[in-house]
């Protein structure tokens, strides 16, 4: 199993799933934010630094899942072929 093997199988999974993926760590920074807005003053931080984890996750997910194609072609024309 080659390099491009992997970054091919990498793509395909990042089409398949990646925007659900990104959608459900999305619609989880929404409910853990509003569970945390409901918390006393002292772990009211503790979910909103978990929130805007999950917030973060979703849209690095949707980048790559957006760019995938592009990335690998970029893969293709760097690594060699053997």
């Amino acid at each position: 199993m080659t390099l491009l093997d992997i970054l091919t199988g990498v793509r395909d999974a990042l089409k398949s799933i990646g925007f659900v993926v990104a959608s459900i760590l999305f619609i989880a920074a929404g409910l853990v934010y509003a569970y945390g807005q409901m918390q006393p003053a002292e772990s009211r931080g503790k979910y909103s630094s978990v929130a805007m984890g999950c917030l973060a996750g979703g849209f690095i997910i949707a980048a790559l899942s957006a760019s995938s194609e592009y990335l690998l072609s970029i893969g293709k024309t760097i690594l060699p072929t053997a």
